[in-house]
């Protein structure tokens, strides 16, 4: 185990000296102990989420949601904003949106990569409004993990297209 860089921050909040032993763990260590994150566990956190949405799984994927989870599409849209707490992003983000859809969005992920508690998600996703008109949006999302759950989303897209679908 060698040491990386001692004075890097770990999982965003404090400081640490970080080890690493294989390019997917690094280990923090502060004074109360040794605590291991696995990059490659903090995606499949998210390749769950979106294989649990896909299925129409919703328990899973609001399970793996946390409950102070802050949520933040970039733009101008009716769905733009920034949204805390599980509840508020379920009633004024999600309900409204896939309310709108015949059977939510399916979503294809085209690349995962991670450092440290984040993961950085590029996929695209195919949908159809209750009216018929297709609904097929890129993304980009921005997740950080916090113990094994989605802690913060920002979510880049098509804003013009979610405009002219949805106004």
């Amino acid at each position: 185990m060698t040491l990386v860089n001692p004075s890097a921050t770990c999982a965003g909040r404090q400081r640490f000296e970080i080890y690493t032993d294989s390019a997917a763990h690094c280990r923090c260590q502060n004074a109360k102990g040794v605590s291991t994150i696995s990059i490659a566990e903090n995606k499949k956190i998210l390749e769950t989420f979106y294989d649990a949405g896909n299925r129409g799984d919703m328990e899973t994927c609001f399970g793996l949601i946390a409950d102070d989870v802050v949520w933040t599409n970039v733009g101008t849209t009716k769905f733009s904003g920034r949204y805390e707490g599980k509840q508020l992003v379920m009633e004024k983000l999600l309900g409204p949106l896939f309310g709108r859809l015949k059977r939510g969005i399916t979503m294809n992920v085209h690349r995962l990569v991670a450092e440290g508690d984040h993961v950085v998600a590029q996929s695209s996703g195919t949908a159809e409004t209750l009216d018929g008109r297709p609904y097929n949006n890129r993304y980009c999302w921005i997740v950080r993990v916090r113990d094994g759950l989605i802690a913060e989303v920002t979510e880049y897209s098509d804003t013009a297209l979610i405009s002219n679908t949805f106004d």
